[in-house]
């Protein structure tokens, strides 16, 4: 049998032929490629525009509250200007008379008292009074004077006027402060007064 060619022609078909195998290979569908590489790009894009909400950590709890602090120098000094006592809290009561007790009568020993008319009268407080007694103090905005432990420690019925509105008889001023001494109301005020006192000092 004749072979057609030489030696050096067979080795040339035989290069050839891979070559021709990967040029007749079928290539992927573009359109396939192309749709799925959008598929891709759509789910990133989706991703980003609608990440998944982070889950709801409950906040954190409120700090405790704690009990206000009543500093004696923050506290009113003129009885005129106080809160009476029933109005602040139940727990905090007992903070404020020692405060008070603390503080000490509100005694303006070099206030200029003023005259009002009583009756066809001038009359004043007299700068006396404050001496006389401990647990009497005056009111510089009322020009009225105030029963110190009686503010803090009054319980039941009996006349406010030592303790809320104040009180202002100048024409009988003597005379009515001895009575408010040796009033009912004040005793046992008084002797509440002087435990807390005692309390304080041990």
């Amino acid at each position: 049998m004749k072979r057609n060619g030489d030696i050096r022609s067979f080795f040339c078909k035989a290069a050839k032929k891979p070559a021709t195998v990967a040029l007749n290979r079928t290539p992927p569908p573009v359109e396939t490629v192309v749709e799925e590489q959008n598929r891709e790009d759509r789910a990133e894009v989706e991703e980003i525009a609608d990440p998944s909400p982070p889950l709801a950590s409950s906040p954190p709890p409120p700090p405790a509250s704690k009990p206000p602090v009543y500093h004696i120098n923050l506290l009113p000094y003129d009885p005129g200007e106080r809160l009476p006592i029933k109005d602040y809290h139940v727990n905090d009561q007992d903070a404020i008379r020692r405060a008070y007790i603390t503080k000490g009568p509100c005694k303006p020993y070099i206030h200029d008292f003023p005259y009002r008319n009583i009756g066809d009268t001038p009359r004043r407080f007299s700068l006396q009074w404050l001496y006389n007694y401990e647990w009497l103090e005056y009111s510089i905005k009322k020009d009225s004077v105030f029963c110190f432990i009686c503010y803090l420690f009054k319980k039941g019925s009996g006349s406010d006027a030592f303790v809320v509105n104040g009180w202002d008889n100048w024409n009988i001023g003597n005379a009515a402060l001895i009575k408010h001494s040796g009033s009912k109301t004040q005793s046992s005020s008084r002797e509440v007064y002087w435990f807390y006192k005692s309390q304080g000092s041990n």
